[in-house]
């Protein structure tokens, strides 16, 4: 992590990044690089290079949206066979932090509602069950579509499918 000041050079390799003062913080490897086709896109919505029914693509695209909904920024760099770095800027403030203490509402809680749950990625199927099951509701999971509606298409407003 270090402090930086991004000028007009660096603000211009990337379409999110403004001239001024930011927090950087960098991330390399130094794997095989990603190719030139795949890096033009990395930030799309549900583009992905993973195989069919193996993700869905969001993850750098979430990450974009987060850091431009807090006028952060994310850069890529990418060499074949020398590895990838991946910068992010946030914005610097001067000044003393002030320490405000949150007011956590409790989180609402099931009264045995039933839920389907339906993720491509199994180890969030998993996750969710386990969170939503501790807060009171009955989860079924699954991480394939028609499986989850053959399940629920015969009775769907029934218990049958949980």
């Amino acid at each position: 992590m270090e402090s930086v000041h991004v000028d007009s050079t660096l603000a211009a390799t990337s379409p999110d990044l403004k001239e001024g003062r930011y927090v950087r913080l960098r991330f390399s490897d130094n794997g095989e690089g990603i190719p030139r086709e795949v890096l033009d896109r990395i930030f799309e919505p549900f583009f992905t290079t993973k195989a069919p029914n193996a993700g869905t693509g969001l993850g750098l695209s979430v990450v974009r949206g987060i850091m431009k909904n807090h006028d952060a920024a994310i850069s890529v760099y990418s060499e074949q066979d020398r590895g990838t770095r991946f910068h992010l800027y946030f914005p610097a403030v001067s000044g003393q932090a002030q320490v405000v203490e949150p007011v956590k509402p409790a989180p609402k809680r099931g009264r045995g509602e039933r839920i389907l749950y339906l993720d491509d990625e199994e180890s969030l199927v998993i996750l969710a069950k386990r969170m939503l099951g501790r807060m009171g509701y009955e989860v079924t999971g699954f991480n394939d579509s028609a499986q989850a509606l053959a399940a629920f298409e015969p009775h769907p407003w029934t218990s049958t499918w949980c």
